[in-house]
């Protein structure tokens, strides 16, 4: 029974350090393949530097040229129904169609929601993003 149980450990022990071996054997080529992607990033990250150094270098002249956003300010008084809050928007250049931004602010319920003050709106800004500035 005694030589029967050392030989069933034997081959256990066996069976396990070959699993074990494979196993090490499999992640170092595993290891090994990623050694190149490892390289590639250190280089992306090498050139990365470099261009920044780049757009450092510009001139500030052609950033000087860039446009300055536009702001328009608009005065909401009590009483102004969403109709007339579109045609402030649509008479500053706000909105390019009355009729979609009032459309808009009754499918989603607003057109009550419009709270009184001056409000400072960027152009350029869409229909949703003014909605959201006259009725906060």
């Amino acid at each position: 029974m005694k030589k029967l149980t050392l030989t069933i450990f034997v081959i256990g022990f066996s069976i396990g350090l070959i699993v074990s071996s494979s196993i090490n054997i499999i992640n170092n080529k595993n290891i090994n393949k990623k050694e190149p992607e490892v390289l590639n990033k250190q280089e992306l990250l090498k050139n990365t530097i470099k261009e920044e150094k780049k757009v450092k270098e510009i001139p500030k002249a052609t950033v000087a040229d860039k446009p300055k956003e536009e702001f328009v300010t608009i005065i909401i008084e009590n009483g102004y129904t969403s109709q007339k809050v579109a045609d402030i928007l649509y008479n500053d250049g706000l909105i390019q169609h009355k009729e979609d931004f009032l459309t808009l602010l009754k499918s989603l319920n607003l057109s009550s929601k419009i709270r009184v003050g001056e409000k400072t709106i960027k152009k350029g800004s869409s229909i949703l993003e003014i909605i959201n500035i006259i009725t906060s």
